[in-house]
């Protein structure tokens, strides 16, 4: 366990997402982020007490309340001390005169703390606690924003998006789509038989068994239609960031008119960046908070028919 974590805040805040929220917020919910989210996940989980650093605000507790802001520490922060966020002198002239926050960080025994943020946080904070002879310590240093997030899903694992029985019934589904197509489609590339990657393998569904073929499998009840659902954006925002391109796709359309039963299979090639269509959710029962995405457009994009009937 650490003494403190400090985690940084975020552009995206409650009030962007919910027109509804109060004026006035808890710190810990105001940032409502994936990437907040892990950090806050890591702070409670290995923190003995933790902090967002805020651009605003300079440190606060989880409880505190505060309201909607856009500020942020940069490196134009030391380049100018008069820039938009709270000055370094301005954050220890309150750490001096408010003894509740100073208690609640603990910074009259403890000797090191966590920081999870970027660099210009990671300074802030090493120029203010050592003020109270605390040393700092970077646990994502040198790691770039994807390798970040992949640190702390490691960590504190990835953010559960469904309940279990919803989950369940979710991945049965998708389960049993996946099987079927392998039975009833042929590599497109080599034409030999394809095979389930486990169920776990990041963003491909299936691979063949003759050659490198791989692609990411969706299921639809309904006929061919323009747009369809994704998955999480977390995945497949760390594949683009790091210069890939989106998976081979492959779509099982089943539907029904009148008494006959109709299946149509594509194969879409390749599918632009341009054509995932990112939003934001809370998922019921949970009430947990994510990016997702749909694949749109898909009619306009070029696709073979692989099976039909």
């Amino acid at each position: 366990m650490y003494d403190l974590v400090i985690v940084q805040c975020v552009k995206s805040k409650i009030w962007d997402k919910d027109k509804t929220a109060p004026k006035f917020v808890p710190a810990k919910d105001a940032y409502v982020s994936p990437y907040f989210k892990k950090m806050r996940a890591f702070a409670e989980k290995y923190g003995k007490r933790w902090a967002v650093l805020s651009g605003k605000y300079g440190f606060l507790l989880p409880e505190t309340k505060i309201e909607n802001y856009n500020a942020t520490f940069s490196r134009a922060t030391f380049a100018n001390p008069t820039s938009d966020p709270i000055s370094i002198e301005e954050i220890k002239k309150r750490l001096r005169t408010d003894e509740s926050l100073r208690s609640g960080l603990g910074l009259n025994t403890i000797t090191t703390c966590v920081v999870l943020g970027g660099n210009a946080y990671v300074k802030v904070a090493e120029e203010v606690l050592s003020e109270y002879r605390v040393q700092v310590v970077d646990l994502l240093k040198g790691l770039k924003f994807g390798e970040k997030l992949g640190w702390l899903d490691r960590k504190v694992g990835p953010e559960p998006i469904l309940s279990s029985l919803s989950k369940k019934r979710f991945n049965q589904t998708y389960k049993e789509g996946e099987q079927e197509v392998i039975k009833l489609v042929r590599c497109p590339n080599c034409g030999k038989e394809l095979m389930l990657l486990p169920p776990n393998y990041p963003l491909y569904d299936t691979q063949c068994t003759g050659c490198v073929f791989r692609a990411q499998v969706k299921t639809n009840k309904t006929k061919p239609k323009k747009e369809i659902f994704g998955a999480t954006w977390d995945v497949m925002s760390k594949v683009l960031k790091s210069g890939f391109i989106t998976p081979p796709l492959i779509v099982s359309f089943k539907w029904e008119e009148g008494s006959v039963q109709k299946q149509e299979i594509r194969f879409y090639p390749f599918v632009p960046k341009k054509n995932l269509k990112k939003y934001f959710t809370k998922i019921k029962k949970t009430s947990r908070e994510l990016w997702m995405f749909n694949y749109t457009g898909l009619d306009k994009l070029p696709y073979f028919v692989v099976y039909k009937r």
